[in-house]
Formats: structure tokens, C-alpha cells, sequence
């Protein structure tokens, strides 16, 4: 999730109101925190890029946040398989 702390004369996205969903909501199920995989996030990190590519208003900046979103779907799909397979590891050596 992308949280913005500060706007700077940089970047021509717009952050006003640029949640696109309430934080809060993101974290918590029927009042407990819920737990997310590291994939989730990735996917998240991924759904807020497309968000604030949608909303550039300059070319430079959409392709950067696609660029970003592709980015972020690699490393989901990539900690998926990650996450599914079984490791063997190896013992130090004594």
C-alpha cells in the first residue's frame, strides 16, 4: 500500500484524496487484524500503481507507475511459487 506522507512539485499526480480505499479497512476483518501473504501485498503494491498511473497526467509518470505495477506482479507471481514450494536445507558444517 502506497501512503503518502508529503506532496512535492515533482510528480504531477494529484494526492489529494488519493486513497483509494480506506487504510483501515485494508488491515482489519470483523474487527482483527487479518494477515496478509507477502504476495498480497506485492498485488496491492501492484493495484496502487495502476491507481496512480490512471491518474498522471503526463506520459513519463503513467509509464514509470506501469512499469512499477509490472514490477510488483513479477515479484507477487515469483513469492507465489516461492511460497508453495518445499525447501530442503541443508545442515551447517560442524
Amino acid at each position: 500500500m502506497i501512503w503518502l506522507t508529503e506532496t512535492r512539485e515533482i510528480s504531477p499526480v494529484d494526492v489529494t484524496n488519493i486513497s483509494r480505499r480506506n487504510p483501515v479497512e485494508t488491515v482489519r476483518h470483523s474487527g482483527h487484524l487479518a494477515s496478509m501473504s507477502l504476495a498480497d501485498i506485492f498485488r496491492d503494491n501492484a493495484e496502487d500503481c495502476a491507481f496512480l498511473a490512471q491518474r498522471s497526467e503526463d506520459e513519463e509518470t503513467r509509464c514509470t507507475f506501469l512499469q512499477m505495477e509490472a514490477a510488483w506482479r513479477t515479484l507477487a507471481n515469483q513469492q507465489e511459487r516461492l511460497d508453495n514450494k518445499r525447501w530442503i536445507v541443508k545442515k551447517a558444517r560442524e
